[in-house]
Formats: C-alpha cells, structure tokens, sequence
C-alpha cells in the first residue's frame, strides 16, 4: 500500500486534479455541487475511465481499481454556497482485499435484516418493519466511521444493542420465536 495514502481531497467544483499516491495516473474530476449532489469522475492519465461520471452524497463512497490496485473514495463534505465557490472533500485510500471482503459481509448481514419481510425488529422497545431496521444500522455503522473494519465489530459494537441504553436488538418473526440481533446475526455470518 502506499503510505502518502489516505489522504484528504478539497476540489472546487468543475475542476479536477491528479489523486495523491497513484503516481500521477488517476485524474479525478467533479463537476457542479447542487442540491447536496456532485457528479464525479475518475479517468486515467491516459484517458480511460476507472469511475463515472456518477452522481455523489455526503457520505456515499465508491470502490475501483485501477492498475491492480484497489482504491475507496469518499465523499465526507460539500459546501455548496449561492454565490462563491462551492467545494467536495473527499477521503481517498487505497484497500486491501482483506477490508473489502469485511465490508462486503457487512453488507451482507444488513441485507439479511433488510430482508426478513414477516419479522419485526424491536429496538428499545419499539417494533420497527425489517426495511427500518436495516436503514437504521447504516446510519450506525455510517456513524462509526473507520472504526468498524469487520464484520465481527459490526455485530457486536452496533448491530446487537442500543448505544442510547445499552438494551439489546431482538427479532421477533412470524412464528412468534424471538431471537436477539446479535444471535441472528452470528448465525448469518457463520453462514457466509
């Protein structure tokens, strides 16, 4: 890995630049910030495009690869201003394939809440539909930031129990059988 990386990126809108570590092979360009949205691109020195144009959010973040490595871009703030000039941050780092694998079980398990349609999700004493459920453990794991880098600490630092209480996640489904999250979930990844 490259050890200029990670890096942070502050872009004014329309323009672009080299992205740091990559040995001046990876342009980046954004183009307009509006309505909490900014189109962005990544191409090669060379011409071919490695990303895009896709339209991002705060927080939205892509994976590529280029020249056998595998990069994360991150879209961590906007400043969008009605006179003046408009900016992107973005966080840039190149991954290993160890990391993407955690992130693509984390993945995984929130789409297994997500898709436990006859469940329901009880979260401090509150049933909330599975959709919710998995809605809200993004935002979570979004909150956490870098500090959850498996699936393991996934499970146990934001998946099985309020941070508010400190009460743990249960699931209720159809046939009346109540298990906690934390169960659900470790039974799910033991399946992947």
């Amino acid at each position: 890995m490259d050890t200029s990386l990670p890096t942070t990126l502050d872009l004014k809108q329309n323009t672009s630049t080299t992205l740091p570590g990559t040995g001046e092979e990876l342009i980046i360009a954004i183009g307009d910030i509006t309505r909490g949205s900014v189109t962005v691109s990544v191409r090669g020195a060379k011409g071919g495009v490695v990303l895009g144009p896709d339209p991002m959010k705060r927080g939205d973040k892509h994976v590529f690869q280029a020249a056998d490595r595998t990069y994360l871009l991150k879209l961590t703030k906007m400043i969008d201003t009605m006179a003046g000039v408009d900016t992107a941050t973005f966080e840039f780092t190149e991954v290993s394939a160890e990391a993407l694998a955690e992130q693509k079980k984390i993945g995984q398990l929130i789409a297994a809440v997500e898709g436990l349609k006859d469940a329901v999700f009880i979260r401090n004493g509150t049933e909330y539909k599975a959709k919710d459920a998995a809605d809200h453990l993004r935002r979570k794991l979004e909150a956490a930031g870098d500090e959850i880098d498996s699936a393991t600490k996934f499970i146990d630092l934001i998946a099985s129990k309020s941070s508010m209480s400190g009460e743990e996640y249960t699931i209720r489904f159809a046939d009346g059988r109540l298990v906690t999250a934390g169960d659900f979930l470790r039974e799910k990844l033991s399946e992947l």
